[in-house]
């Protein structure tokens, strides 16, 4: 006997009901695989390898340049897992600096401590922010090839950066994102557009990251670092994730930075780090204490991270805090549903929810897709598989995948799926385009257009060109002039089951296994024999089992 459990309101389908942490070294594991980690709360360290220093002037390094009193190796148990490194040359090997002081440690031995925790943690993962510190090697040329290297030793650790990575995504791996070029292949993301101490908001949220295939996307920094007035720098805090917080549940993909890191006077000594800590790590820690603040923080980098209240730094008490923060919000999720009022998107806009597709792109001023291309029937398997919508560089799409040049073709296939028999249903297809296209749904064609479009185009559907299950949009768009945009996606305007849409009652289901054969998630992905997430449709009706 198989029990399907109601969900009261959809819009509340997204809530992650979650045990508290009891284990912040695998603090993690608590999380869901499906939530975004731009979504998440993550305690990080600034300059985190500025702990000790090395040399003979190590003693003096010191006094200007510490940020912590605990190694990355002694911080992950205690539950950080963002770290802010400064690599450098030195000689045959990468060094990590704070500015012209030299730290204790050695780039490559450090990211090999942080594999060797996620391997033997596989719940976590953590995030490496890097800087080339060019005061320690005068901004040697030999940076670029020698950090690719170093890269690649642990390339299978790595994972790539997306606007939509999932945590399930995430564990056991490293999300490595570095502020500089270096070079190619791009190992995780690139940083870009950032602009540092700055104390006003309108000026920190102009960044922007991408990944290997060019899935660029917001990227948020309040970094007023150069402090002359410490409630200026709360004040930034406090801006930051008032802006941070609204995200909760949303689909903007946008990634913020927040860090408490700071110091006051005209230049840094580690008493003056010292004195910010005390200060804003425990300003931060109050902030999410209050309860005024329901959603992510973000990546909060801060000076002393995991340090016991003791020491009156606050490290450990934000660090905690900032965990425990994670399971007082709703977090937007990968299969979420996606509603227009009461319509419900069976796939999904990438304005919306980014969503993937085949494609195939293809140079010159006339030229014609495979034959067959549009049928369902078709095999894609060829095609390159992307995250959509995709945009020419600058475009003003908040996030999307890179599309390149003039006078060419793309060529989009796109599933998506249907539980019950579509015939009494109202359906709409939106798509925005940049310049002409062509659109078939499930072999036949539903509408064209010319030029460009800046705005979504709405084309009603017969319900008689849907199926029941599997169903495949295909689209042809020609870029020729210009900047270049396409998305789309298909509404459900007059569900089966409205109720379904707001309340479900309780019900039972003698033989569930052979009708999961026929269960299909808001994502549009089949559910397999070992699911029990939700929610799904399953005759008209949102349910979990």
């Amino acid at each position: 006997m198989k029990k399907l459990f109601s969900l009261l309101l959809l819009a509340a389908a997204s809530l992650c009901v979650q045990a508290q942490v009891t284990n912040y070294s695998r603090w993690m594991a608590f999380l869901e695989d499906e939530a975004f980690v731009c979504q998440l709360s993550v305690p990080g360290a600034h300059d985190a390898c500025a702990s000790s220093f090395s040399g003979v002037l190590g003693s003096i390094y010191k006094s200007f340049a510490q940020t912590q009193s605990k190694s990355v190796e002694e911080m992950l148990p205690l539950g950080v897992r963002a770290f802010d490194l400064r690599p450098c040359v030195s000689a045959d090997k990468l060094h990590i600096n704070h500015g012209i002081a030299t730290t204790s440690f050695d780039f490559d031995p450090v990211m090999q401590q942080l594999c060797n925790f996620v391997d033997a943690n596989p719940s976590e993962f953590c995030i490496v922010i890097i800087r080339h510190e060019t005061e320690g090697d005068n901004g040697s040329t030999a940076f670029a090839d020698m950090l690719q290297k170093s890269l690649t030793a642990i390339a299978d650790h790595l994972v790539d950066f997306r606007p939509n990575l999932t945590v399930g995504e995430a564990r056991g791996k490293i999300l490595f994102l570095s502020r500089n070029d270096y070079t190619p292949p791009i190992r995780g993301g690139r940083i870009v557009d950032l602009r540092d101490n700055r104390s006003d908001i309108s000026e920190m949220l102009g960044g922007h990251c991408y990944g290997p295939e060019s899935h660029r996307c917001p990227w948020w920094l309040q970094d007023h670092y150069e402090i002359s007035d410490t409630n200026v720098k709360k004040k930034a805090i406090r801006d930051m994730l008032s802006r941070s917080a609204a995200l909760a549940g949303g689909y903007s993909y946008t990634w913020v930075v927040n860090q408490t890191s700071g110091y006051s006077g005209s230049t840094s000594s580690a008493a003056a780090y010292q004195d910010n800590a005390r200060a804003c790590n425990q300003h931060m820690q109050q902030l999410l204490a209050s309860g005024q603040y329901d959603g992510p923080a973000g990546i909060v980098l801060m000076d002393y991270a995991a340090d016991g209240d003791g020491t009156g730094y606050y490290g450990l008490s934000l660090t905690h805090q900032l965990i425990d923060h994670n399971f007082r919000y709703v977090m937007s999720r990968q299969g979420d549903p996606i509603v227009q009022g009461s319509s419900l998107f069976v796939a999904p806009k990438g304005s919306d929810m980014m969503w993937e597709g085949k494609f195939l792109r293809k140079e010159g001023t006339s030229v014609v897709g495979p034959s067959r291309w549009f049928q369902a029937d078709f095999d894609d398997s060829a095609w390159q598989t992307r995250h959509f919508p995709t945009a020419s560089e600058g475009n003003a799409a908040p996030y999307y995948s890179l599309w390149n040049g003039t006078n060419n073709f793309i060529f989009v296939r796109r599933e998506f799926y249907i539980d019950h028999d579509p015939e009494t249903d109202t359906f709409k297809f939106y798509i925005c385009h940049d310049d002409d296209f062509k659109a078939y749904l499930n072999g036949s064609p539903i509408a064209t257009g010319t030029g460009y479009r800046s705005d979504y185009r709405v084309v009603n559907v017969s319900s008689s060109r849907l199926r029941y299950g599997r169903n495949v949009l295909a689209v042809q768009v020609q870029q020729k002039s210009g900047g270049a945009y396409f998305d789309c996606g298909m509404l459900l305007t007059e569900p089966t089951n409205p109720d379904a849409l707001k309340q479900v009652p309780q019900e039972e289901d003698d033989d569930l296994t052979g009708q999961r054969q026929t269960i299909y998630n808001l994502a549009g992905q089949k559910v397999n024999g070992k699911s029990n997430k939700g929610p799904y449709i399953v005759g008209g009706k949102v349910v979990i089992f």
